[in-house]
């Protein structure tokens, strides 16, 4: 049985319904919708890469040479250490959309046709909940 996504990883879900999504937007996306609990870099991070380690998401990245798509550990800690460097002392109440506008780490999220269906899934159940 597919564990349900938590509910940070669910508003990144719904972000990503629209469109893909650098991960700085994403995460200014989710540390404002996602409250009180306003995740740290590394929380939100995690919870995309369990996300791609699950097949709901696609973790890509921009680099000189093209768009890479298989991030290995290695780096993808280097991608969340780049992030802590940027975004970690900024809470990400306090991110405006200018300064994620241009995401300079350059990893981009979007949703899989798995990640729709449990998408769906979760908005339905939710909906049927409240009626």
């Amino acid at each position: 049985m597919l564990r349900s996504p938590s509910l940070l990883q669910l508003h990144a879900l719904d972000l990503l319904m629209n469109a893909p999504s650098s991960f700085a937007a994403l995460y200014r996306f989710v540390g404002q919708e996602v409250y009180p609990d306003r995740p740290h870099v590394a929380e939100a991070f995690g919870a995309m890469v369990e996300l791609s380690n699950r097949g709901l998401v696609v973790m890509e990245r921009d680099t000189d040479g093209g768009v890479r798509r298989n991030l290995d550990e290695l780096e993808l800690r280097r991608l969340l250490d780049a992030y802590m460097e940027w975004l970690g002392t900024i809470p990400p109440c306090h991110l405006a959309v200018d300064d994620v506008s241009l995401d300079e780490v350059g990893l981009w999220c979007a949703i899989t046709e798995r990640g729709r269906a449990v998408w769906t899934s979760q908005v339905e159940a939710g909906l049927s909940e409240s009626e």
